[in-house]
């Protein structure tokens, strides 16, 4: 059996979702990955959400030291429901 990787071309509807997790020091580049990530997703005709919470912009959104930056779903403590 092949293993498959978040990157892997997968056919429509053979998987319903991914969750990547990535952590690190601060200025390790997580910020980057997950906007390289997504586009790279995006190029290849995946949907997916962005998340985040606490980011340096102060606001919903990714946002990178190189000033790269996309909006997103900011994600609170009391998120218990998944209606997004």
């Amino acid at each position: 059996m092949t293993e498959l990787s978040a990157l892997s071309a997968v056919p429509s509807g053979a998987r319903d979702a991914v969750l990547k997790f990535y952590f690190g020091p601060m200025d390790c580049g997580k910020s980057t990955l997950a906007l390289q990530m997504n586009y790279n997703h995006g190029r290849q005709g995946r949907r997916g959400l962005v998340l985040t919470k606490h980011d340096r912009s102060g606001g919903p959104k990714v946002t990178s030291r190189i000033g790269l930056g996309l909006e997103a779903i900011e994600v609170e403590d009391s998120s218990t429901s998944y209606g997004w």
